[in-house]
């Protein structure tokens, strides 16, 4: 995995999806890293380059307002884990 500085908490959940969903932590990364992508070529109307994350990442078509639902939706479920996961304890 490439050394990013990722803040702890950040780094357990990694650690915590993979293991759960039995993946390798660098597919967890590189899931993060193309919403990341995403997220910020909508919001400054980089289509060109939104296109591309989207045939890289193997995604169907989805229009502008679809991809801002699911980003958001995503961000939400990511908060919510974090969440979850201080809770219980595990980060």
């Amino acid at each position: 995995m490439p050394d990013f500085n990722i803040r702890d908490e950040y780094m357990k959940l990694i650690k915590i999806i993979s293991e759960k969903n039995n993946i390798s932590q660098d597919e967890v990364v590189e899931t993060a890293v193309a919403m990341f992508l995403k997220m910020y070529f909508m919001r400054y109307d980089m289509y060109p380059e939104l296109q591309i994350v989207q045939r890289e990442s193997g995604c169907q078509e989805m229009d502008a307002e679809q991809i801002k639902e699911k980003i958001e939706n995503d961000k939400t479920m990511v908060d919510t884990a974090i969440a979850e996961a201080q809770r219980l304890g595990l980060i």
